[in-house]
């Protein structure tokens, strides 16, 4: 029996692959100010390798964002920037002069992720005016959508299992 359970457990992480998807906002850069936020919403259901929602699973993600100046003739002349995300924690702040990063990650977004697959954020000027160099969305989490096993396969597997654990057993007791 316990080699039955033993081979059951090396057999079941084939079933689940770790996997890591990414998006990235193809239309920066994007000028952002007082007056002029810049909302996108990241989409990791598209692609070959597609997240399939309901069926993956994502268990952390990062957001990043590269920012500049867009003047670089002041040195006084700083930016704040906030990245608003789903959920009250996660969101971030950079005070910058030249360039800056954003970046973060929240459970309510870990949430959206797995029900839709896509992420929706808002990057707001606090003080002064930037311009989003790149931004991505990193998501690690553990693909399921390639060879899931039906419950029955599953069954007739550990059933052969059984079946080869009972064949041992009775030619180790007849040697």
């Amino acid at each position: 029996m316990k080699a039955l359970l033993t081979a059951l457990l090396v057999i079941a992480p084939v079933f689940a692959n770790a996997y890591t998807w990414t998006a990235s906002d193809p239309s920066t850069p994007v000028y952002v100010s007082l007056s002029n936020p810049y909302s996108y919403t990241f989409d990791l259901t598209q692609g070959s390798d597609a997240f399939a929602p309901g069926t993956d699973l994502i268990t952390s993600y990062n957001i990043s964002f590269h920012l500049f100046d867009d003047s670089h003739d002041n040195v006084f002349d700083f930016n704040i920037a906030n990245l608003d995300q789903p959920g009250l924690l996660g969101d971030d702040q950079s005070i910058f002069w030249d360039v800056g990063t954003l970046g973060g990650t929240s459970i309510q977004g870990i949430a959206t992720l797995n029900a839709t697959g896509q992420l929706a954020i808002t990057i707001s000027s606090l003080l002064g005016s930037f311009y989003i160099d790149s931004s991505e969305l990193v998501a690690q989490g553990i693909q399921n959508s390639v060879g899931v096993p039906e419950p029955t396969s599953v069954a007739l597997l550990a059933a052969g299992m059984f079946g080869i654990v009972a064949m041992r057993r009775t030619a180790k007791r007849n040697s």
